[in-house]
């Protein structure tokens, strides 16, 4: 029998014997006790137990047609079959049991009746055993069955578990394969995918990175072409304001007799502008900085703004430095420099052009180019930067010292005034300046104050701060208060709001009470000081200790020289940088210690660069003692400024500059000039004493570049200051040529000994190092091939012709030295402007138009010049004069321009011309801007080619021997109609 269907059959059976049994007790409960606990349908039992015997029928039905049976099974079927009998049994006596349907409780009654006279009690008794017994063997068989069924369950699971595990493993590994397939595939195809995808990204990225990468260089470029090295030099050079002073400025509460506009009101509530004016030397300078730099003047301008964005700039003009420090283009530059470092993506909107020029140049070349700014540039980005910025900016300018502004005051006024009008944003602009007419024009009735008006106080704080910090004027002060109160109200008095002028008179009360003045005397110290500014200068100057005199008076010329723009442009930099006010402590007390006698007597002896420090110490103190304090030595420090200027070579430490503007204006004045002339020697020249100096720099080896670093010594550097020194000739007076041409002797001999100038030949004119002895001197330029450093050659080139006169004078053989460059070619050096000054005076001395070099003459180095550059019509009569200059003095018609030269418009190569002749050359280069010039070269030239033509004849007619005049004429005829053949 399968093991479920008996389980099934035994659920049957047990179900059975329970109903049985309990049918059974509650008989006997009857017999016993005669009643029942419950009420019970005898009918429904009866169902019940029919339904209970059919379903064991069927169960033995199933056993049945199991076909074998285990014996357990056998013993399960007999149990079933006894139950069936049982059953059977109960069956019969429960029909035994019905009763009529219409008596009376006939069911309960009908059941009690049957039992008490059907079953006695032992036949209740002997059936309720034979019910437990069939219960009990029913239980021991059911246990067997569950047995046997967990038996072959089990046997059944690991055969089926043996064969899934084989199935599962087989299927794993097929899936393990198929993975590893699909894997190698899918990695396949992602590579692939991914080649080709990265090939496609990289050239993709690489595009877009290579365009950032070019516009943030162009971004950056066009950033750093608007800041100009000295941007910050002026606003870091004023003097900050004493502790106790222009504080009232942003004090809403300040209150004054004098008329002037509140300023904190203006910040935060006014419009357009403010201005602060005040007389020469009363501080605005000072002022303007207290006002820029203060933090209450941003947060005065916050609450005008009303939390939009604000904007701060500012500019301080100064009329002793760069071009850029007082010019309207230096202004622009610095408000869009700083305006635009905050807004850095406003960068390309605002110069379109610049940024597409730059954008081409990076495409083709790698690399952008440097820009150069002229003014309408600058004005119309300026303006584009008004129009672009955010409709919520709020804009405020500071701009210190318009009158020291080079340039059209009231053009400079109306431009800002447009750009205000024109903004869609509120702009503010604080200025200041001196009272002059076009700013009282141009500026009236707008806010402003008069700063000489509302000092009264600041001046009498400084005073009273500077002298009772003496302790001796502290002893004074206790000994006799009210007269050193009175003391300090007469100083305030008398300076009438000019702080320069206080600062002078409290510099020189200090110096009296050193000397132990009493309060007596220190006021007639103060009486006696003029109260204007420039006769205060005069008094000063007349007051220095006549010992001193002299070399105050040099130290004075020298530095006027140094600082003057004629300086600057003699010197020709090619720097980036360069200062016209900077003037370096090391060249001015070389210049101003040098003389004719002093640089002959100079020992060969290196500067050691440690001993800079102790120079400067020095030259502080006789700045100090010699020159009253009118020239002042200011050290640079570690700023940003001074690492920005000084990139290359030993940076600079200090410079030396005016005390104040006025000064400089002084010592300008004819006063002031007559004064130094009194007091100096007949042979002293502030340029000639510049140009001693260079000697006395070569045999100590400093190297000075003309923006005034200290740089590295080597050949290549000291050579830069020889070039340096004779530019210098040309602004020395006539009347000290002879102390010139001894110093440039001392200049030249000083040269030549300290330095090997290595001898060398070039067929173009290009200028190289040169190359020292002393190995520790060499550059890695040093090993070019170079032009000859030749002295004399230089002093050509740069147009010393006192020099090369008499020069050449004293040895008229220089110019026969075949073994020698001529002359004549330093004046055509690639990138010089012919003279004609000096061509003409080497011509007159003897000097040969037709002296071969290398294959090439002078003559044809000038031709190949006139034939390849452009130039204007003031150059072209420069050069008309050369031309036909060298062909009076013998210059061959017959010579041709150096082979394969190059054309030139203007910086643009236009093309290589072939070999053209003395004609071709006049043609080209005159005919067009110099028509009435071009015919009488022709007609020079004419007669110079019959002049050769003639030469050549008589050689001919010599070396054949032709001696009549009328065989010479048959050889004439016959010369001239080859000649005309030919052309």
């Amino acid at each position: 029998m399968d093991p479920l269907s008996a389980l099934g059959v035994a659920a049957s059976v047990i179900q059975f014997i329970q109903f049985g049994a309990s049918l059974v007790s509650k008989s006997h409960q009857l017999y016993n006790h005669g009643h029942l606990q419950s009420n019970i349908d005898c009918e429904g039992a009866v169902l019940r137990l029919n339904g209970l015997i059919n379903d064991v029928k069927i169960s033995l039905g199933d056993f049945n047609a199991l076909g074998r049976l285990s014996e357990n099974s056998k013993a399960l079927k007999n149990i079933c079959e006894r139950c069936a009998t049982l059953a059977n049994d109960l069956l019969r006596r429960l029909d035994a049991l019905r009763i009529d349907d219409k008596q009376k409780h006939r069911k309960w009654k009908s059941f009690r009746q049957a039992i008490k006279s059907i079953c006695s009690k032992d036949a209740v008794d002997s059936l309720a055993q034979e019910l437990a017994q069939c219960r009990d063997e029913l239980n021991t068989h059911l246990l067997l069955a569950i047995k046997e069924k967990a038996d072959m369950l089990h046997l059944g699971h690991e055969k089926i578990m043996s064969t899934l595990a084989w199935d599962t493993n087989r299927t794993i590994q097929m899936l393990i394969e198929t993975r590893d397939i699909l894997q190698s595939e899918l990695a396949s195809q992602a590579s692939r995918m991914i080649l080709s995808n990265s090939e496609l990204q990289t050239e993709s990225q690489t595009a877009m990175l290579r365009a950032l990468g070019n516009a943030q260089d162009i971004e950056i470029l066009l950033l750093q072409s608007l800041r100009f090295p000295a941007i910050d030099h002026r606003h870091i050079e004023i003097p900050e304001a004493h502790c106790k002073t222009f504080r009232w400025i942003l004090d809403e509460s300040f209150d004054q007799p004098y008329e002037w506009s509140n300023f904190v009101q203006w910040l935060k509530s006014g419009k357009g502008l403010y201005w602060i004016s005040g007389k020469a030397g009363s501080g605005k300078s000072t002022l303007m900085r207290f006002i820029f730099d203060h933090k209450d003047t941003r947060s005065h301008l916050q609450d005008w703004a009303q939390g939009f964005d604000l904007e701060i700039a500012g500019f301080f003009f100064w009329n002793s430095g760069t071009l850029e420090q007082r010019s309207q283009s230096g202004l622009l530059r610095s408000l869009l420099y700083q305006v635009l470092c905050r807004r850095p993506d406003l960068v390309r909107e605002v110069f379109p052009d610049e940024w597409s020029q730059q954008s081409s140049i990076m495409s083709n070349h790698g690399q952008c180019s440097s820009v150069t700014w002229s003014l309408h540039a600058l004005k119309s980005a300026f303006k584009r930067w008004v129009a672009l910025a955010p409709i919520s900016t709020r804009l405020c300018f500071f701009i210190d010292g318009l009158d020291e502004y080079e340039g059209d005051h009231e053009e400079m006024c109306d431009f800002f005034t447009e750009i205000s009008a024109s903004a869609r944003f509120p702009i503010k602009l604080c200025v200041s300046s001196r009272p002059w007419v076009v700013f009282d024009v141009t500026l009236k009735g707008v806010p402003g104050l008069k700063l000489q008006d509302l000092t009264y106080s600041d001046i009498q704080a400084y005073v009273r701060d500077t002298l009772e910090c003496h302790p001796r004027m502290a002893l004074l002060t206790k000994a006799e208060p009210q007269h050193a109160v009175n003391l300090v109200n007469e100083i305030v008095a008398k300076a009438s709001g000019v702080f320069l002028w206080v600062a002078l008179v409290v510099k020189s009360l200090l110096n009296g009470l050193m000397n132990r003045d009493g309060i007596d005397i220190l006021q007639q110290r103060l009486r006696a000081l003029p109260p204007d500014l420039d006769a205060l200068f005069s008094y000063m100057l007349r007051h220095i200790d006549p010992i001193y005199k002299e070399q105050a008076c040099r130290l004075f010329q020298v530095h006027r020289i140094l600082s003057s723009h004629q300086f600057f442009l003699a010197r020709q930099t090619n720097s980036s940088w360069h200062d016209e006010s900077f003037v370096n402590p090391l060249e001015l007390q070389l210049a101003a210690e040098a003389t004719l006698s002093r640089v002959k007597s100079e020992r060969y002896k290196m500067m050691d660069p440690e001993s800079l420090p102790e120079s400067y110490e020095i030259l502080d103190v006789h700045l100090k003692t010699r020159c009253q304090g009118l020239l002042e030595l200011h050290h640079l420090g570690t700023t940003y400024e001074a690492i920005e200027l000084w990139e290359l070579g030993e940076p600079a430490t200090a410079t030396v500059s005016y005390l104040h503007r006025t000064v400089g204006d002084f010592l300008a004045t004819e006063t002031a000039q007559c004064f130094f002339s009194s007091n100096v020697g007949p042979e002293f020249d502030p340029m000639l004493s510049i140009l001693l100096s260079f000697v006395i720099r070569v045999k100590r080896a400093v190297c000075i570049s003309c923006d005034g670093r200290v740089q590295t010594l080597c050949n290549e550097n000291m050579w830069s200051s020889i070039v340096e020194a004779l530019k210098m000739v040309r602004l020395i007076p006539d009347e000290y040529s002879t102390l010139c041409f001894e110093g440039l002797n001392q200049l030249c001999e000083a040269t030549f000994q300290e330095w090997d100038f290595t001898y060398g030949t070039l067929e173009s004119c290009q200028a190289l190092p040169l190359r020292a002895t002393k190995q520790q001197h060499k550059s890695d330029d040093d090993h070019r091939q170079m032009w000859n450093r030749s002295f004399l050659g230089e002093a050509v080139t740069q147009g010393c012709q006192h020099y090369v006169e008499r020069t050449i004078a004293q040895d008229p053989s220089i110019l026969a030295d075949e073994s020698k460059i001529p002359l004549l070619l330093y004046s055509f050096r690639l990138g010089n402007t012919i003279e004609p000054e000096m061509i003409i005076l080497l011509l007159k001395l003897g000097a040969n138009p037709n002296h071969l070099w290398f294959g090439n003459s002078p003559w044809q180095h000038a031709l190949t010049l006139m034939h390849s550059t452009a130039t204007d019509e003031e150059a072209e009569n420069q050069r008309y004069i050369v031309l036909k200059t060298m062909l009076e003095y013998g210059a061959s018609p017959y010579t041709t321009c150096t082979h394969n030269h190059l054309l030139w418009q203007g910086n643009e190569q236009i093309g290589t011309a072939l070999s053209h002749t003395v004609y071709d050359v006049i043609i080209d280069a005159f005919q067009t801007q110099l028509p009435e010039q071009t015919s009488e070269l022709l007609a020079v030239y004419s007669d110079q080619r019959d002049k050769a033509r003639k030469v050549r004849l008589s050689k001919i007619a010599k070396s054949n021997g032709l001696t009549t005049s009328t065989e010479r004429s048959v050889a004439s005829d016959y010369l001239g109609k080859r000649t005309r053949r030919k052309r």
